[in-house]
């Protein structure tokens, strides 16, 4: 500064250094700025995509659980078209004999 005071008039001088520190300082202030909305743009999309991710799984639970609920619902659809009778044999199969294919010998 004491260089351009003594080249030129001090009010020049001193005007150049403040409107220098003033122009840097605002150039500084833009930079930091914009730095931190890049960063809070970056946070932003990140928890959007996120939900979008929580929203996409929930979608696909709600999609399995339909899925598995109409299956259920088929399956109660064929069972009550079997009647009693099929019922109870089906079970003395299933229960009563080990091997389904061999009912036990009477007379032994």
């Amino acid at each position: 500064m004491e260089l351009i005071e003594d080249g030129y008039n001090i009010y020049i001088a001193t005007f150049f250094f403040i409107s220098c520190v003033a122009i840097c300082s605002y150039f500084l202030l833009n930079l930091t700025v914009a730095v931190m909305l890049e960063k809070f743009k970056r946070l932003k999309q990140r928890s959007q995509k996120k939900q979008e991710d929580n929203l996409n799984l929930k979608f696909i639970k709600d999609l399995k659980r339909y899925k598995d609920k109409r299956e259920l619902n088929q399956i109660a659809q064929l069972f009550s078209k079997v009647t009693t009778r099929q019922k109870i044999q089906l079970f003395i199969r299933k229960v009563i004999y080990k091997h389904p294919g061999n009912p036990p010998v009477e007379g032994n």
